[in-house]
């Protein structure tokens, strides 16, 4: 491997020679052409001095699942510093400072990537003589994500239809160990092969989490980014409330006309006059729009849609707000009245389709009041893998069991709903592990204790309730000092710990 190393900075020599030996600039007072570096190795960083009797330094880093490293660079003498990297002979620039002063500082974040680069940075000053010096770091680790989809990577960051089959392969590890799938923060599965399916329903980076036999055995994380082709189908209204009667603009993107638009307020379903890109519509009642088309990347049958809600005659609440907002675990719904007649509860509803409603909570309401009266409740039941647009509206029930129903209000999910999470303290530990978990519903929780090759040492079932609670493991007593892994299963979740054992 380390000749692979000399071979490459041969070439990168090469490439920033010839493309930088045309620069030139004024004459600096200071030519040493030194610069002090700042970079990566492992979970920690160095800092070197490239000076006047130096022309390459090499690096070597293994990305860790620590924030975005990066290369912090003073340089002594003023001049160009670029910064470029290198994939199996392909060069990207991925930044040119010119002209760069001396004594400042300049940072070059590195983005994570699937695969192993070399990163290469050039300074170049203009004195007496051009002088050229490289500093290069490698990742360095054999681990490699692929992301590929009917049997051929994607390549180029290609993107696929909506919930289309992508089979992630990873590979690189240290024989027999466990290599863990992320995303957004949150364990998806994990294995011994390296090979998981997924069903991206938008653009999602997933992350691979293992160790190798060239890092020390640090765990190290290497990320795919899998994009999906989408329509969106958008208003020009801000709330998607109108007045009866109301003319409102349908803008759509993402596609490739022609394009279908329908229109269901409840009663009919439509198919609307207008194939391209904006349709301007008059709505007299609750309308939930959509269109169907094609992507304009991809070819994917695709469709959008969203809800005009038309102002109602006055409830017996006056309702002064409603709002929804995701926080990336659940769906906050805040409301607030000005006045209520008779109000015995609010029925709160859910779809996903934006037509087929299903109560998710009840909240008793103040009967009569004057008063302004606040309200909030929280879905924690979204159904797990929901993607994109959900739409809540309110069912006032008067105490005669009257029903009026308010607007509707779309909220976009962009992360994994109702998370199963699981979290071990303390990790380290020395005697026994106690872990804390967040479920979903009541029911039974698996948790196996595994060692670095996958082996299961223990498997112990223990039944849960919604929400937060805590568990003791006693055969993490038993456990000798070293690293482990904890798997806790609920259904269909499952999370993916390390444990160590002091």
């Amino acid at each position: 491997m380390k000749k692979t190393y000399v071979s490459l900075n041969c070439f990168i020599l090469v490439l920033f020679t010839s493309i930088l030996t045309a620069y030139s600039q004024p004459n600096n007072s200071n030519c040493s052409g030194q610069f002090t570096i700042t970079y990566p190795t492992g979970t920690s960083t160095t800092t070197k001095t490239i000076n006047n009797g130096t022309g390459t330094l090499d690096g070597v880093y293994c990305p860790t699942d620590a924030a975005t490293p990066a290369l912090v660079v003073n340089p002594a003498s003023g001049g160009t510093l670029t910064l470029k990297r290198v994939i199996d002979g392909d060069t990207t620039t991925l930044s040119v400072i010119s002209p760069s002063v001396a004594g400042m500082t300049y940072t070059f974040p590195l983005p994570p990537i699937a695969q192993e680069a070399t990163y290469v940075l050039a300074s170049q000053i203009a004195c007496q003589n051009t002088k050229l010096k490289l500093f290069s770091l490698t990742l360095a680790p054999t681990l490699s994500v692929i992301a590929s989809a009917n049997g051929a990577a994607l390549a180029n960051n290609g993107a696929v239809c909506p919930n289309t089959a992508v089979r992630l392969t990873a590979s690189g590890a240290t024989a027999g160990t466990i290599y863990t799938l992320s995303s957004n923060g949150q364990a998806l599965d994990s294995n011994t092969t390296g090979v998981f399916d997924v069903r991206p329903a938008v653009s999602t980076v997933y992350t691979v989490t293992t160790t190798t036999p060239n890092c020390d055995n640090t765990p190290v994380t290497q990320a795919v980014r899998v994009a999906v082709n989408n329509l969106n189908l958008a208003s020009n209204d801000a709330d998607n409330n109108v007045a009866s009667g109301a003319q409102t603009l349908l803008t759509t993107s993402g596609g490739t006309q022609p394009y279908t638009y329908t229109a269901n307020d409840g009663i009919t379903t439509t198919t609307l006059t207008g194939t391209g890109p904006g349709l301007n519509v008059t709505t007299t009642r609750t309308t939930l729009y959509t269109v169907s088309g094609t992507t304009s990347a991809g070819s994917c049958s695709g469709s959008s849609s969203l809800t005009i809600t038309v102002n109602k005659q006055p409830l017996p609440v006056e309702l002064m707000a409603f709002a929804v907002n995701w926080n990336g675990q659940a769906v906050q719904l805040t409301w607030a009245t000005a006045s209520e007649t008779n109000n015995a509860y609010f029925l709160i509803e859910r779809s996903l389709d934006g037509r087929t409603f299903q109560t998710v909570g009840q909240q008793a309401g103040a009967g009569t009041s004057t008063a302004q009266i606040a309200y909030r409740f929280s879905d924690t039941n979204v159904p797990r893998g929901t993607q994109g647009m959900v739409y809540y509206r309110l069912q006032q029930v008067d105490e005669n069991r009257q029903t009026h129903t308010s607007a509707v209000r779309t909220v976009q999910v962009t992360g994994s709903a109702r998370a199963f999470t699981a979290s071990v303290f303390p990790n380290p530990f020395d005697h026994m592990a106690t872990v804390q978990l967040d479920t979903f519903g009541p029911g039974t929780v698996t948790f196996r204790v595994l060692d670095v090759l996958g082996h299961t040492l223990s498997t112990t079932t223990l039944p849960t309730t919604t929400g937060i609670q805590r568990f003791e493991l006693p055969t993490t007593a038993l456990l000798p000092a070293g690293l482990y892994y904890l798997r806790a299963e609920q259904g269909k979740q499952k999370q993916v710990i390390k444990l160590i054992k002091q």
